[in-house]
């Protein structure tokens, strides 16, 4: 439970649009097959980590799903 309000304090804190951009630029580069295992560093420095460990991890599946109906539509046209 503690790790759970280290991370809604750690939101508060850092704003939501700058999460927003986080997981933007997350998702984006794994679409454009960039490197993104220094988005893992950027978050537990940004935001601690277990917020920081729990914010990539969603932002990883993001970008996974995302990569993911991205190459479904490629393949059937």
């Amino acid at each position: 439970m503690q790790h759970y309000l280290e991370a809604l304090q750690a939101l508060d804190t850092s704003g939501i649009l700058f999460l927003g951009c986080y997981v933007g630029l997350h998702v984006a580069f794994a679409v454009l097959c960039l490197p993104c295992s220094p988005f893992t560093f950027i978050a537990g420095s940004i935001w601690g980590f277990w917020p920081g460990l729990l914010i990539s991890s969603c932002s990883a599946l993001l970008a996974s799903g995302a990569s993911f109906l991205l190459g479904r539509l490629v393949v059937r046209r």
